[in-house]
């Protein structure tokens, strides 16, 4: 297993493998709402569902999963929570801790990092008494076969299409068609045409919407089974 090789400046948290950015230091937290939670209908959607199950393609610094954690607490939700996600480079329990310190409000941060698995595999953390995080550690293509059919959200979060071409690939599109509830939603911080064009291919619904910040673009959508 090999660890994330960071770099950390006053701005960004920068991954030297994909040579991309984590996060940006003073609007990470408000992105990762405006892309993962607010797109996915997040928290309102699941004061409607007993149980839901969100899968991450690229899990990171946790902070899409923190955030989550962070409105069901405010929300004072009781749904039961699958997350599943998966990070083939690892960043190490000291490295998190730092990173994740700019954000003091955010709950579970310093568990996170505490707990954050160090070998290979499928991790079952209980972080929550109603919310349980699946960490895979390793490649995509050994963990998309590990997913059953009932997703209900997508958060497709895997660094740009054109530095990680490997996340973005049409098994994982096909994946998704195959798994996910129809109507079930997903989301992302990119709007490549490789990434529209794979999902519409597998009967998703996709819009263009404003992105966070400077960035012009995200894309939002949903399985159509009329597709």
């Amino acid at each position: 297993m090999k660890y994330a090789d960071l770099s950390i400046n006053d701005k960004h948290i920068i991954s030297e493998h994909y040579d991309d950015v984590y996060f940006d230091m003073d609007n990470g937290l408000d992105e990762t709402k405006h892309v993962f939670l607010d797109r996915n209908g997040i928290p309102s959607i699941l004061k409607e569902k007993n149980e839901f199950t969100i899968v991450e393609t690229g899990f990171g610094t946790g902070l899409n999963f923190l955030a989550l954690l962070n409105e069901y607490e405010i929300e004072k939700l009781n749904t039961t929570i699958n997350y599943y996600s998966v990070e083939k480079y690892p960043i190490e329990k000291g490295e998190l801790k730092k990173v994740l310190k700019v954000w003091e409000d955010l709950k579970f941060k310093d568990e996170l990092a505490s707990i954050y698995p160090s070998k290979n595999g499928m991790h079952k953390i209980k972080m929550h008494k109603n919310i349980t995080l699946h960490l895979y550690i390793g490649e995509l293509n050994d963990f998309l076969p590990l997913l059953e059919s009932g997703v209900d959200c997508w958060f497709l979060d895997g660094f740009a299409p054109d530095k990680n071409p490997d996340m973005w690939s049409d098994t994982l599109f096909k994946k998704m068609s195959e798994i996910t509830h129809p109507k079930g939603t997903f989301s992302s911080f990119t709007a490549a045409g490789v990434v529209k064009q794979g999902l519409r291919k597998h009967g998703f619904f996709v819009k263009r919407y404003p992105g966070f910040g400077n960035k012009r673009h995200m894309i939002g959508g949903f399985l159509d089974d009329k597709l």
